[in-house]
């Protein structure tokens, strides 16, 4: 595979925004350890280059190209060869017939597999007639997605045919809503309703998708038309969690019950983590695995992608969760000794039930992390007797030497 135009060629030198990108790597032939190499160099470049220059664009596309090559050498599936990169996409030649109907996104005609040479983007999904390849004109949304993650915020942000010319926002052929009132010809305006911006006939198929700013404003989760170009990004999107929904919409925990459930589901996860990271028998088993497709949720109390909050409206993952909280619970507290051991005793009443930061009738002591009963420590006035203790002995200590070391 050769990187048309880029500066992962073979002894390539490029000089752009006063940084010197030089890869001796020929993409095809490198092997898992060059390719590391290459990506850390990549995002070192990246990280030099200002945040909308031309350069880190470049950057940005290598370091996807580089990334998935990665992955197939991982995988263990080097796949079909690239015919071309136009765009960022990368076409391939899988040369034989579709399971169903296919249509080229540059002219809209039906892909006859049999008798027309076609390709597809691996990374988009974009399905071009071989006639066609010269003709793209569409950043691959692989590109987009990795040079700006981010959704649009604004519910479907209309500015009208005018502000575009009355063309395109794809590919610029003229367009209108009443093609037969225009002096020339031109095709039918499609509005996105994920961008707001008007589309023809050929970059927009009526294609029906979850519009994330409906979700966070609305928790609208019905589907409506979206471009050929959005539809490639939100899928792209669709899993990653880039929703810190505490700061975008903290008020959508009141208003639905599932949202409240999963997160407190979250919560008790967040406690359970330090047993399952420093557990040896939980790695062995691979606990944490079980969690899939939601294993960021042990990493981050607050964030969310597309699908989590499609899955949480549908109750698919209160009941994923619910199910692999279930087993992290009795592997704590029943099945291994190690993490059972760290548990705690109520130093209140003294009864011998080992107490979890997860369970539900504990709380917590803010300054020694103790765990106690909640209704014993509440009807001591929240007054932790470990703190005091230990509060006792710094001060026993002071008077010992003469220095003011108690914290308590």
């Amino acid at each position: 595979m050769d990187l048309r135009a880029s500066a992962l060629s073979e002894n390539h030198t490029d000089v752009t925004d006063g940084i010197c990108m030089d890869f001796t790597i020929n993409i095809d032939r490198a092997s898992m350890e060059e390719l590391d190499k290459a990506i850390a160099k990549c995002k070192d470049l990246v990280l030099q280059t200002s945040p909308l220059s031309v350069a880190r664009k470049q950057l940005i596309k290598q370091l996807v190209e580089l990334r998935q090559r990665l992955q197939e050498l991982k995988e263990g599936n080097v796949g079909s060869p690239i015919v071309s990169t136009v765009n960022g996409h990368q076409f391939v030649n899988k040369g034989n017939a579709l399971p169903e109907r296919r249509f080229c996104e540059c002219c809209g005609g039906l892909i006859w597999t049999i008798v027309q040479p076609w390709h597809f983007c691996r990374l988009c999904g974009f399905y071009v007639h071989g006639k066609c390849l010269d003709s793209v004109k569409r950043t691959c949304a692989s590109v987009v997605a990795a040079e700006l993650p981010v959704y649009e915020s604004e519910i479907s942000p209309e500015k009208g045919l005018a502000a575009q010319n009355f063309l395109c926002a794809d590919c610029r052929r003229p367009i209108a809503i009443d093609p037969a009132s225009m002096i020339r010809p031109c095709f039918s305006a499609l509005l996105c309703h994920y961008s707001g911006l008007y589309f023809c006939t050929i970059c927009h198929w009526n294609d029906q998708m979850v519009i994330p700013a409906r979700v966070l404003h609305n928790w609208d989760f019905n589907k409506y038309a979206v471009s050929r170009r959005s539809k490639q990004f939100l899928r792209l999107m669709q899993k990653r969690p880039v929703f810190r929904l505490e700061s975008l919409n903290r008020s959508l925990f009141d208003h639905s019950e599932e949202l409240r459930a999963v997160k407190k589901m979250r919560s008790q996860l967040m406690l359970m983590k330090p047993y399952l990271r420093s557990c040896r028998e939980a790695a062995k088993q691979c606990l944490i695995a079980r969690l899939r497709p939601y294993v960021h949720f042990i990493d981050s109390q607050d964030a969310y992608s597309l699908q989590d909050l499609i899955d949480i409206v549908e109750s698919t993952a209160s009941i994923h969760l619910r199910k692999t909280l279930d087993t992290f619970i009795h592997h704590i507290k029943q099945e291994c000794v190690i993490c059972n051991g760290n548990g705690y005793i109520c130093e209140f009443c003294q009864d011998q039930t080992v107490l979890f930061p997860f369970d539900d009738n504990v709380t917590r002591c803010l300054r020694c992390g103790w765990i106690f009963h909640r209704i014993c420590f509440d009807k001591n006035n929240g007054i932790c007797p470990r703190c005091q203790r230990l509060a006792g002995r710094a001060s026993e200590r002071a008077l010992l030497t003469g220095v003011d070391d108690f914290s308590y």
